[in-house]
Protein backbone atom coordinates (compact mmCIF):
# COMPACT_ATOMS: atom_id res chain seq x y z
CA UNK A 1 0.00 0.00 0.00
CA UNK A 2 2.70 2.29 1.04
CA UNK A 3 3.65 4.66 -2.33
CA UNK A 4 6.23 6.60 -3.14
CA UNK A 5 7.99 8.40 0.04
CA UNK A 6 9.57 11.20 -2.28
CA UNK A 7 12.57 13.03 -1.16
CA UNK A 8 15.58 13.71 -3.75
CA UNK A 9 18.34 10.97 -4.37
CA UNK A 10 21.03 12.34 -2.21
CA UNK A 11 19.21 13.83 0.61
CA UNK A 12 19.82 12.97 4.40
CA UNK A 13 17.07 11.69 5.76
CA UNK A 14 18.46 12.15 9.18
CA UNK A 15 18.91 16.07 7.96
CA UNK A 16 15.08 16.07 7.05
CA UNK A 17 13.33 14.79 9.78
CA UNK A 18 13.84 18.13 11.39
CA UNK A 19 12.46 20.40 8.35
CA UNK A 20 9.52 22.59 8.79
CA UNK A 21 7.17 20.90 6.58
CA UNK A 22 5.59 18.00 7.69
CA UNK A 23 5.68 15.85 4.29
CA UNK A 24 9.16 16.72 3.86
CA UNK A 25 9.51 14.99 7.75
CA UNK A 26 7.36 12.04 7.37
CA UNK A 27 9.11 10.87 3.93
CA UNK A 28 12.11 11.11 5.57
CA UNK A 29 11.07 9.44 8.64
CA UNK A 30 9.14 6.44 6.16
CA UNK A 31 12.60 6.30 3.91
CA UNK A 32 14.29 5.50 7.60
CA UNK A 33 11.67 2.74 8.24
CA UNK A 34 11.93 1.46 5.06
CA UNK A 35 16.09 0.67 5.92
CA UNK A 36 15.25 0.04 9.52
CA UNK A 37 17.30 2.91 10.87
CA UNK A 38 16.91 5.76 13.55
CA UNK A 39 13.73 4.61 14.79
CA UNK A 40 14.07 6.45 17.89
CA UNK A 41 14.15 9.35 15.73
CA UNK A 42 11.70 8.57 12.72
CA UNK A 43 9.14 7.02 14.74
CA UNK A 44 7.63 9.98 16.82
CA UNK A 45 7.60 11.48 13.56
CA UNK A 46 4.86 8.75 11.85
CA UNK A 47 3.03 8.91 15.02
CA UNK A 48 2.84 12.61 15.19
CA UNK A 49 1.53 12.95 11.74
CA UNK A 50 -1.16 10.42 12.23
CA UNK A 51 -2.47 11.57 15.42
CA UNK A 52 -2.44 15.22 13.76
CA UNK A 53 -5.01 13.70 11.13
CA UNK A 54 -6.93 11.95 13.13
CA UNK A 55 -7.62 14.99 14.76
CA UNK A 56 -7.81 17.77 12.11
CA UNK A 57 -8.42 16.14 8.71
CA UNK A 58 -11.50 14.51 6.82
CA UNK A 59 -9.73 10.52 6.60
CA UNK A 60 -13.33 9.76 4.21
CA UNK A 61 -11.45 12.28 1.41
CA UNK A 62 -9.43 9.48 -0.73
CA UNK A 63 -6.14 11.24 -0.63
CA UNK A 64 -5.74 12.37 3.32
CA UNK A 65 -6.89 8.30 3.12
CA UNK A 66 -4.33 6.92 1.11
CA UNK A 67 -1.27 9.33 2.90
CA UNK A 68 -2.64 7.94 6.04
CA UNK A 69 -2.64 5.09 4.78
CA UNK A 70 1.29 4.86 3.49
CA UNK A 71 1.87 6.62 6.81
CA UNK A 72 0.88 3.88 9.09
CA UNK A 73 2.16 0.98 7.14
CA UNK A 74 5.20 2.32 6.95
CA UNK A 75 5.20 2.49 11.17
CA UNK A 76 5.80 -1.13 10.19
CA UNK A 77 9.13 -1.23 8.09
CA UNK A 78 11.24 -0.61 11.58
CA UNK A 79 9.69 -4.06 12.74
CA UNK A 80 10.02 -5.13 16.49
CA UNK A 81 11.42 -1.73 17.25
CA UNK A 82 7.84 -0.09 16.48
CA UNK A 83 6.39 -1.64 19.34
CA UNK A 84 6.04 2.06 20.78
CA UNK A 85 3.38 2.74 18.39
CA UNK A 86 1.32 -0.05 18.94
CA UNK A 87 -1.15 2.10 21.14
CA UNK A 88 -1.92 4.03 18.23
CA UNK A 89 -1.90 1.24 15.61
CA UNK A 90 -4.89 -0.07 18.10
CA UNK A 91 -6.68 3.30 17.65
CA UNK A 92 -6.57 2.84 14.08
CA UNK A 93 -8.42 -0.55 14.66
CA UNK A 94 -11.20 0.92 15.26
CA UNK A 95 -11.84 3.66 12.47
CA UNK A 96 -14.35 3.48 9.76
CA UNK A 97 -11.57 3.69 6.64
CA UNK A 98 -11.27 0.11 6.00
CA UNK A 99 -7.37 1.08 4.34
CA UNK A 100 -6.71 2.08 7.49
CA UNK A 101 -7.27 -0.75 9.41
CA UNK A 102 -5.56 -2.79 6.65
CA UNK A 103 -2.63 -0.64 7.08
CA UNK A 104 -2.50 -0.63 11.00
CA UNK A 105 -3.03 -5.18 10.58
CA UNK A 106 0.13 -4.52 8.04
CA UNK A 107 2.03 -2.73 10.52
CA UNK A 108 0.83 -4.82 13.39
CA UNK A 109 2.21 -7.78 11.80
CA UNK A 110 5.77 -6.83 10.59
CA UNK A 111 6.12 -5.73 14.50
CA UNK A 112 5.30 -8.92 15.26
CA UNK A 113 4.86 -10.66 18.73
CA UNK A 114 6.36 -6.91 20.43
CA UNK A 115 2.76 -5.89 19.46
CA UNK A 116 1.35 -8.63 21.30
CA UNK A 117 -0.98 -5.91 23.52
CA UNK A 118 -3.08 -5.37 20.31
CA UNK A 119 -4.45 -9.40 20.25
CA UNK A 120 -7.99 -8.77 21.64
CA UNK A 121 -8.23 -5.18 19.30
CA UNK A 122 -6.98 -7.57 16.20
CA UNK A 123 -9.22 -10.63 17.64
CA UNK A 124 -12.29 -8.24 17.75
CA UNK A 125 -11.27 -6.11 14.30
CA UNK A 126 -11.76 -9.45 12.48
CA UNK A 127 -15.12 -9.77 13.82
CA UNK A 128 -16.38 -6.48 12.46
CA UNK A 129 -19.10 -7.46 9.87
CA UNK A 130 -17.18 -5.59 7.00
CA UNK A 131 -19.87 -7.00 4.14
CA UNK A 132 -22.67 -5.26 6.32
CA UNK A 133 -20.80 -1.90 6.69
CA UNK A 134 -19.95 -1.78 3.16
CA UNK A 135 -24.10 -2.14 2.24
CA UNK A 136 -24.64 0.37 4.61
CA UNK A 137 -22.85 3.06 2.54
CA UNK A 138 -24.17 4.85 -0.10
CA UNK A 139 -24.61 3.11 -3.09
CA UNK A 140 -23.87 -0.09 -1.15
CA UNK A 141 -27.09 -1.80 -1.69
CA UNK A 142 -27.43 -1.35 -5.19
CA UNK A 143 -24.20 -2.76 -6.02
CA UNK A 144 -24.61 -6.02 -4.55
CA UNK A 145 -27.84 -6.30 -6.21
CA UNK A 146 -26.26 -5.33 -9.39
CA UNK A 147 -23.43 -7.63 -8.20
CA UNK A 148 -24.21 -10.07 -5.88
CA UNK A 149 -20.99 -10.83 -3.30
CA UNK A 150 -19.30 -7.44 -3.66
CA UNK A 151 -19.72 -6.35 -0.60
CA UNK A 152 -17.97 -9.38 0.98
CA UNK A 153 -15.40 -9.36 -1.93
CA UNK A 154 -14.17 -6.00 -1.21
CA UNK A 155 -13.75 -6.64 2.51
CA UNK A 156 -11.72 -9.63 1.98
CA UNK A 157 -8.12 -7.67 1.94
CA UNK A 158 -9.04 -5.96 5.21
CA UNK A 159 -9.99 -9.44 6.79
CA UNK A 160 -6.86 -11.55 5.05
CA UNK A 161 -4.47 -8.64 6.55
CA UNK A 162 -6.24 -8.57 9.95
CA UNK A 163 -6.44 -12.33 9.92
CA UNK A 164 -2.60 -12.38 9.29
CA UNK A 165 -1.93 -10.27 11.29
CA UNK A 166 -2.96 -11.71 14.04
CA UNK A 167 -1.16 -14.98 13.72
CA UNK A 168 2.15 -12.67 13.61
CA UNK A 169 1.67 -11.25 16.45
CA UNK A 170 -0.03 -14.19 18.87
CA UNK A 171 -0.51 -17.49 16.43
CA UNK A 172 -3.88 -17.62 17.30
CA UNK A 173 -5.46 -20.78 16.03
CA UNK A 174 -8.47 -18.30 15.00
CA UNK A 175 -6.46 -16.10 12.11
CA UNK A 176 -5.83 -19.89 10.55
CA UNK A 177 -9.25 -21.00 11.29
CA UNK A 178 -10.71 -17.33 9.28
CA UNK A 179 -7.92 -17.21 6.59
CA UNK A 180 -9.28 -20.91 5.81
CA UNK A 181 -13.34 -19.53 5.62
CA UNK A 182 -12.23 -16.81 3.76
CA UNK A 183 -9.85 -19.18 1.51
CA UNK A 184 -13.05 -21.41 0.35
CA UNK A 185 -15.42 -18.33 0.01
CA UNK A 186 -14.53 -17.74 -3.56
CA UNK A 187 -12.61 -18.50 -6.64
CA UNK A 188 -11.17 -15.34 -7.95
CA UNK A 189 -11.01 -13.31 -4.81
CA UNK A 190 -8.99 -15.59 -2.71
CA UNK A 191 -5.84 -14.44 -3.61
CA UNK A 192 -4.63 -12.75 -0.56
CA UNK A 193 -6.16 -15.63 1.79
CA UNK A 194 -3.95 -17.95 0.12
CA UNK A 195 -0.94 -16.10 -0.11
CA UNK A 196 -1.18 -15.90 3.78
CA UNK A 197 -1.84 -19.38 4.46
CA UNK A 198 0.98 -19.80 2.36
CA UNK A 199 3.40 -17.81 4.36
CA UNK A 200 2.20 -19.35 7.29
CA UNK A 201 2.34 -23.23 5.84
CA UNK A 202 4.41 -25.51 8.52
CA UNK A 203 3.47 -23.32 11.27
CA UNK A 204 -0.24 -24.35 11.90
CA UNK A 205 -1.02 -28.28 10.88
CA UNK A 206 -4.59 -26.79 9.17
CA UNK A 207 -2.99 -25.35 6.41
CA UNK A 208 -1.78 -28.10 4.32
CA UNK A 209 -4.88 -30.27 4.30
CA UNK A 210 -6.78 -27.13 3.43
CA UNK A 211 -4.48 -26.25 0.54
CA UNK A 212 -4.26 -29.88 -0.76
CA UNK A 213 -8.12 -29.98 -0.10
CA UNK A 214 -8.52 -27.49 -2.87
CA UNK A 215 -6.52 -29.31 -5.36
CA UNK A 216 -8.00 -32.43 -4.89
CA UNK A 217 -11.52 -31.34 -4.94
CA UNK A 218 -11.87 -28.65 -6.81
CA UNK A 219 -8.92 -29.28 -9.07
CA UNK A 220 -9.05 -26.41 -12.26
CA UNK A 221 -12.35 -26.23 -12.44
CA UNK A 222 -11.72 -22.42 -11.46
CA UNK A 223 -8.15 -21.46 -12.79
CA UNK A 224 -7.47 -18.59 -10.45
CA UNK A 225 -8.39 -20.49 -7.02
CA UNK A 226 -6.37 -23.23 -8.34
CA UNK A 227 -3.35 -20.96 -9.12
CA UNK A 228 -4.16 -19.23 -5.73
CA UNK A 229 -3.38 -22.91 -4.05
CA UNK A 230 -0.68 -23.86 -5.92
CA UNK A 231 1.42 -20.79 -5.60
CA UNK A 232 0.33 -21.14 -1.69
CA UNK A 233 2.01 -25.02 -2.13
CA UNK A 234 5.27 -23.49 -3.73
CA UNK A 235 5.60 -20.62 -0.74
CA UNK A 236 5.59 -23.84 1.19
CA UNK A 237 8.45 -25.85 -0.24
CA UNK A 238 9.25 -29.03 1.29
CA UNK A 239 6.88 -28.45 4.40
CA UNK A 240 4.28 -29.31 1.43
CA UNK A 241 5.69 -32.70 0.56
CA UNK A 242 2.37 -34.23 1.13
CA UNK A 243 0.58 -32.50 -1.69
CA UNK A 244 3.13 -33.64 -4.35
CA UNK A 245 1.03 -36.50 -5.39
CA UNK A 246 -1.99 -33.96 -5.67
CA UNK A 247 0.24 -31.95 -7.89
CA UNK A 248 1.72 -34.39 -10.35
CA UNK A 249 -1.88 -35.59 -11.13
CA UNK A 250 -2.69 -31.91 -11.59
CA UNK A 251 -0.18 -31.39 -14.21
CA UNK A 252 -1.68 -33.97 -16.16
CA UNK A 253 -4.86 -31.60 -16.88
CA UNK A 254 -5.81 -29.62 -19.08
CA UNK A 255 -4.65 -25.88 -18.78
CA UNK A 256 -0.86 -25.05 -19.60
CA UNK A 257 -1.03 -21.95 -17.23
CA UNK A 258 -2.49 -24.54 -14.46
CA UNK A 259 0.39 -27.32 -15.18
CA UNK A 260 3.77 -24.65 -15.67
CA UNK A 261 2.29 -23.84 -12.05
CA UNK A 262 2.21 -27.48 -10.78
CA UNK A 263 5.37 -28.24 -12.39
CA UNK A 264 7.03 -25.46 -10.68
CA UNK A 265 5.57 -26.09 -7.51
CA UNK A 266 6.26 -29.63 -7.88
CA UNK A 267 9.63 -29.34 -7.95
CA UNK A 268 10.39 -26.95 -5.11
CA UNK A 269 8.49 -28.93 -3.10
CA UNK A 270 10.73 -32.36 -4.35
CA UNK A 271 13.71 -30.71 -5.01
CA UNK A 272 13.56 -33.24 -8.13
CA UNK A 273 13.74 -32.19 -11.60
CA UNK A 274 11.29 -34.85 -13.44
CA UNK A 275 8.71 -34.17 -14.08
CA UNK A 276 8.42 -30.62 -13.82
CA UNK A 277 11.46 -29.80 -16.33
CA UNK A 278 9.26 -32.38 -19.05
CA UNK A 279 5.73 -30.04 -18.60
CA UNK A 280 7.74 -26.86 -18.63
CA UNK A 281 9.42 -28.02 -21.63
CA UNK A 282 6.50 -28.71 -23.70
CA UNK A 283 5.57 -25.46 -22.55
CA UNK A 284 7.92 -23.51 -24.29
CA UNK A 285 5.84 -25.14 -27.41
CA UNK A 286 2.36 -23.16 -26.40
CA UNK A 287 0.92 -21.28 -28.80
CA UNK A 288 0.45 -18.54 -26.31
CA UNK A 289 3.67 -16.64 -25.89
CA UNK A 290 2.86 -15.31 -22.47
CA UNK A 291 2.73 -19.07 -21.51
CA UNK A 292 5.96 -19.28 -23.20
CA UNK A 293 8.08 -17.09 -21.66
CA UNK A 294 6.36 -18.05 -18.07
CA UNK A 295 7.76 -21.37 -18.87
CA UNK A 296 11.24 -20.10 -19.22
CA UNK A 297 10.93 -17.95 -16.01
CA UNK A 298 10.33 -21.06 -14.29
CA UNK A 299 12.81 -23.00 -16.07
CA UNK A 300 15.66 -19.80 -14.93
CA UNK A 301 14.15 -20.42 -11.38
CA UNK A 302 15.51 -24.40 -11.31
CA UNK A 303 18.65 -23.15 -12.97
CA UNK A 304 21.00 -26.25 -13.61
CA UNK A 305 18.35 -29.23 -12.33
CA UNK A 306 16.70 -28.06 -15.43
CA UNK A 307 19.75 -28.65 -17.68
CA UNK A 308 17.22 -30.94 -20.03
CA UNK A 309 15.65 -28.00 -21.49
CA UNK A 310 18.22 -26.31 -23.03
CA UNK A 311 17.70 -27.48 -26.56
CA UNK A 312 14.24 -26.22 -26.74
CA UNK A 313 15.29 -23.38 -24.57
CA UNK A 314 17.91 -22.25 -27.35
CA UNK A 315 15.36 -22.83 -30.21
CA UNK A 316 12.75 -20.88 -28.48
CA UNK A 317 15.14 -17.98 -28.19
CA UNK A 318 16.07 -18.36 -31.14
CA UNK A 319 12.62 -18.30 -32.47
CA UNK A 320 11.84 -15.68 -30.63
CA UNK A 321 11.30 -11.75 -32.44
CA UNK A 322 10.64 -8.13 -31.36
CA UNK A 323 9.96 -7.06 -28.02
CA UNK A 324 7.63 -7.31 -25.47
CA UNK A 325 6.40 -4.98 -22.51
CA UNK A 326 8.44 -6.50 -19.23
CA UNK A 327 6.49 -5.93 -15.54
CA UNK A 328 7.79 -2.74 -15.69
CA UNK A 329 6.05 -1.69 -18.75
CA UNK A 330 9.48 -1.34 -20.28
CA UNK A 331 9.56 -2.87 -24.19
CA UNK A 332 12.34 -5.73 -23.47
CA UNK A 333 13.95 -7.98 -26.22
CA UNK A 334 11.70 -11.38 -26.88
CA UNK A 335 14.56 -13.50 -26.32
CA UNK A 336 15.39 -12.27 -23.42
CA UNK A 337 13.39 -14.93 -20.89
CA UNK A 338 14.49 -17.88 -22.81
CA UNK A 339 18.25 -16.43 -22.97
CA UNK A 340 18.23 -15.55 -19.26
CA UNK A 341 16.73 -19.30 -18.74
CA UNK A 342 19.41 -20.59 -20.92
CA UNK A 343 22.22 -18.39 -18.53
CA UNK A 344 20.48 -19.64 -15.60
CA UNK A 345 20.92 -23.03 -16.67
CA UNK A 346 24.64 -23.20 -17.15
CA UNK A 347 25.24 -20.91 -14.58
CA UNK A 348 26.44 -18.17 -16.70
CA UNK A 349 26.41 -14.47 -17.11
CA UNK A 350 22.69 -14.25 -19.39
CA UNK A 351 24.21 -12.52 -22.49
CA UNK A 352 23.93 -8.28 -22.82
CA UNK A 353 20.45 -6.98 -23.93
CA UNK A 354 19.91 -3.53 -25.12
CA UNK A 355 18.35 -0.95 -22.49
Amino acid sequence: MAGDTGGEVGDDPMRLLDDPDEVERVQAALRLADRGEAVERALPVLVACLRRMMREEDLDDHDADWWFCTVAEGLGGFGPAASPAVPILIELLGLKSWGAVQAAAVALGRIGPAARQATPALAEALRRPFAAERLGRPGGAESEKQFPGTAERVALPSRSALAEALWDVACDPAAVASLRDMFRSGADWNGDAARALGRIGAGSPDVLPTLIEAVRDRGTAHRVEFLNTVAALEAMGPDAREAAPVLARAMTRVGAAERIAAASALWRITGRAEPSTDVLTAALNDPNVRLRRAAAERLEAMGPDARAALPALRAARDEAQGEYKGSSGRPRPAREPFARAIAAIEAQEPEPTPS
